[in-house]
């Protein structure tokens, strides 16, 4: 609260703090806010052509599973997963990527949580898989790999030639407005 609710009143830091505690004590959050989550754990791996690495908000590694959330501390909070923008998409799909290169014999889990209203979106295996760094470089689709994935935090860089991203004018307003760019 000293740092981003400063210029805040008291009322409106107050507010921000319990809207902080309600997401970490919300039941459905245990395992991720739990003793056995990372938090900003670092990954980096290889995938295909593409270096990735990056801070994952919260990573909770078991026997079977590597969970991975991400937060998302924007006032617009999807509906579900098919309405998760695309450049948060691609986040995710890039983590879960250079995760499955990390632990190859376990399965990944992707979630999306929104701070706003403590929203857990998980984001559907097929979905990340549509996403995927290899999927897109494949089709010819990338440029630079940090504009693919709207600016966030991820640091990547493609081994060999470019391609094209393309991303649309209302994801580049999207991630403007979410403080992404």
């Amino acid at each position: 609260v000293a740092v981003n609710g400063a210029g805040l009143d008291a009322p409106a830091q107050a507010a921000l703090v319990d809207r902080a505690l309600a997401v970490i004590d919300a039941p459905q959050h245990a395992a991720i806010f739990g003793p056995d989550a990372l938090a900003e754990a670092p990954i980096a791996a290889v995938v295909g052509e593409i270096v990735i690495a990056g801070k994952v908000d919260r990573l909770l590694i078991t026997e079977d599973v590597i969970q991975i959330v991400d937060f998302k501390t924007g006032s617009r909070v999807p509906r579900d997963a098919d309405a998760v923008e695309r450049y948060h998409l691609r986040q995710m799909a890039a983590y879960a990527a250079a995760l499955a290169k990390i632990f190859p014999d376990r399965r990944i889990t992707a979630a999306l949580l929104f701070t706003h209203d403590a929203t857990l979106i998980e984001l559907p295996a097929a979905l990340l898989a549509a996403h995927a760094p290899a999927a897109v470089v494949g089709a010819g689709k990338l440029k630079e790999l940090a504009d693919w994935t709207g600016g966030s935090g991820i640091t990547q860089a493609r081994i060999g030639g470019r391609g094209d991203a393309g991303d649309s004018e209302e994801e580049d307003a999207a991630r403007d407005e979410d403080g992404l760019s």
